[in-house]
């Protein structure tokens, strides 16, 4: 009987513990924006929008009166190493350890991004609190300059920048690139990374001197295997969100005699086809894109169905010309970031794949583009547009 309350007890005492693996809140430092930099020295930077627990409730009101503290602070640790500079030296300046598991967004500068991308994202990915929705841009120059503007949009920094890359992904100018994203392209052959650039600017607002700063997205930097090798511009961005079929709700302005009209681009239809003859490949692209006419300005000719026609066909010419652009700017960096390479190597085997040498050839690969614009309906008021 003895022998088995004894057992009994035994049993019982681990459930007693409580969560033995728990951490609790307050040692814990909650981080919102991580910027990541490569110094002269060849040290990492880290700068990071920390949470400042007493301002974290405290109102707009009573925060401007109070001199317009934010919820948030930014602090800087360095090392020889990304995973060093975060974990030896941050916990002896804040008492806590850092916590990933609100972080909205990570910065990238050009420098670290040159040679250091692929240990970054690896490191990242093994961070159990990250959240795989995080997402990662990429700063021309250091991201600790941008981790130092206040825009006043937003009072807590992280929900800002993480709204800003929705919104500008909605009108089809900015890619999107998270760590699983990233992961990805980074060892899948015949594609490469691309990640969108944030960067300085300005509002207009009367009598504010320099707190008119802002953050803004638009245009996008590549790399070639894990080496970061140059910018888009915000319409070769959009080429590339063209051929990839990934615009949400894209606008294309469209240049008729002497009006313009908007195109609102609300459906796209791709097809993408490899063709290998030998060692030899060309590819071809084919695109439909389907909207509605949301504005027309300027007068002109009669709107009916042959002006619909026109329209477009026009879109589809700048389409055409965007995805040209991008096309060839990819091909002059030796950068597969639409990822032809992985159709390719998805349409052959794996010795064939390897007799293609693809990154040789990638640069001189002719590719034919073929774009259609079709306007399924009028967003405007065509009866009063015919009184014209």
């Amino acid at each position: 009987m003895r022998k088995s309350l004894l057992w009994l007890l035994l049993a019982v005492v681990p459930l007693l513990g409580g969560c033995w693996d728990a951490i609790e809140i307050e040692n814990l430092k909650f981080i919102m924006v991580m910027g990541i930099d490569r110094e002269p020295s060849g040290r990492v930077l880290v700068s990071l929008h920390a949470v400042n627990v007493e301002q974290l409730n405290v109102s707009t009101e009573s925060s401007s009166s109070s001199g317009g503290e934010l919820p948030y602070y930014l602090t800087t640790v360095r090392g020889r190493s990304l995973y060093e500079a975060f974990h030896n030296y941050f916990t002896r300046k804040h008492g806590r350890r850092g916590h990933f598991s609100h972080l909205q967004a990570i910065i990238l500068g050009e420098e670290f991004a040159k040679d250091s991308l692929p240990e970054c994202i690896d490191w990242l990915n093994r961070e159990r609190e990250l959240s795989v929705e995080t997402e990662i841009f990429l700063a021309r120059g250091r991201a600790y300059d941008l981790m130092k503007v206040k825009p006043i949009q937003e009072r807590v920094s992280g929900s800002f920048i993480e709204g800003l890359e929705t919104e500008t992904a909605n009108i089809g100018f900015v890619p999107t690139a998270t760590v699983p994203i990233l992961l990805t392209a980074f060892t899948t052959p015949g594609r490469e990374a691309i990640i969108p650039l944030l960067e300085k600017g300005k509002l207009d607002l009367l009598g504010q001197g320099e707190k008119n700063e802002t953050l803004q997205l638009g245009g996008a930097g590549v790399f070639r295997g894990s080496k970061f090798c140059g910018w888009l511009t915000p319409n070769e961005t959009r080429g590339y969100l063209w051929i990839t079929g990934k615009p949400r709700d894209p606008l294309v302005i469209v240049g008729m005699d002497e009006r313009k009209v908007a195109f609102d681009v609300q459906e796209i239809k791709r097809k993408i086809k490899p063709h290998i003859s030998g060692n030899k490949v060309r590819i071809s692209v084919e695109m439909e894109a389907r909207g509605e006419v949301a504005e027309i300005f300027g007068r002109g000719p009669h709107v009916d169905e042959a002006f619909f026609k026109e329209v477009g066909k026009r879109a589809a010419d700048e389409i055409k010309q965007e995805i040209k652009n991008t096309i060839a700017l990819a091909q002059r960096l030796g950068s597969d970031f639409i990822g032809f390479g992985e159709i390719v190597r998805g349409s052959t085997n794996n010795k064939k794949w390897k007799e293609l040498d693809w990154r040789t050839q990638f640069p001189q690969v002719p590719v034919e583009v073929k774009v259609k614009g079709l306007v399924r309906r009028s967003g405007v008021a065509v009866e009063q547009l015919k009184a014209w």
